[in-house]
């Protein structure tokens, strides 16, 4: 009986140093990634919250001028003002620009802006006095970032309306916002990009996930997702754990998008070229059979029509 008894107390000792070792290992890990490349650490977070934009770029991170902006310096005036996202933010075309027209660019990009957040944008841009203002229009995000940004959707929340632009493009068709709603109760935040993003493919709980047309003849998609406390746990773990990437990247291999989901994701090669096509993840944000890109193409255009 003794001897019976002392077998849990055993496994447990087992089981404790393991823990433990794995836990040293796990900061050692940490801390060498953390020495060995110091330079790679910014003095502060790349975005800001603001409560107008939602967010803009840290002043204070490296690359940015006094603005917050992709500038070599803050100009007191420029010729060209180029807004955008990130096709502008830390671009190198606004310049290549000037420097073949001879002439002074200033530019107001970020990722996660749209066409709404350049409206807002407009004061500060003639504040330059500029004669040309360059708005660019990104048709991978653009419209649903619009329609995120104006219904406070999304992890950068705006805290602060605009008078201008709220009255403006404020929805007042009842049967468009009944649908607006449904449609955000059945796919919240579009949950589907994750499953058709042939960038990084998961395990899909179940097909209708991968669906782009037609959100409103869907079911609620949230809880097909299948994500318990299991799947948030792990997946935490990997986005933190510099032991469990370490294992990943040299015994786990990386399943490629076109094995994963050989329908959605096809892949091209010849001698001189190898990419990957994303047709799902793409297309979804131009669905015009949901009502949150009809609104976001709404408000996009308003914004337009706004800074013109």
């Amino acid at each position: 009986m003794p001897h019976l008894r002392s077998i849990p107390g055993k496994l447990g000792f087992v089981c404790l140093s393991i823990l433990i070792m794995f836990l040293l290992l796990e900061g050692a890990l940490q801390l060498r990634a953390r020495f060995d490349t110091p330079s790679l650490v910014p003095p502060g977070p790349q975005f800001v919250p603001d409560e107008r934009l939602g967010f803009r770029p840290n002043p204070n991170f490296p690359g940015h001028d006094s603005r917050g902006w992709t500038n070599a310096s803050p100009l007191e005036r420029a010729d060209i003002v180029v807004i955008g996202d990130s096709l502008v933010y830390f671009a190198a075309w606004p310049q290549q620009v000037g420097l073949c027209l001879h002439r002074t660019v200033y530019q107001m990009g970020v990722g996660g802006y749209g066409p709404a957040q350049y409206a807002l944008l407009l004061v500060e841009a003639l504040a330059l006095k500029p004669k040309v203002i360059i708005s660019l229009f990104d048709d991978a995000d653009d419209i649903y970032e619009s329609y995120k940004f104006v219904y406070r959707i999304g992890d950068f929340k705006r805290t602060t309306l605009d008078p201008v632009l709220d009255s403006s493009v404020t929805l007042t068709d009842v049967n468009a916002q009944e649908a607006l709603t449904r449609a955000e109760a059945i796919d919240p935040e579009l949950v589907r990009q994750k499953y058709l993003d042939c960038r990084k493919p998961v395990e899909v709980p179940d097909p209708r996930l991968q669906v782009v047309h037609d959100v409103l003849a869907l079911p609620p998609l949230s809880p097909l997702t299948n994500e318990g406390m299991w799947q948030r746990t792990l997946a935490f773990l990997i986005r933190h754990s510099a032991l469990i990437n370490v294992v990943r990247k040299h015994l786990v291999p990386t399943a490629s998008a076109e094995d994963v989901w050989s329908k959605l994701c096809h892949g091209y090669r010849d001698q001189k070229l190898t990419t990957l096509f994303n047709p799902g993840y793409r297309i979804l944000v131009l669905d015009d059979t949901d009502p949150r890109i009809v609104e976001g193409e709404r408000i996009a255009l308003l914004a337009f029509q706004y800074i013109a």
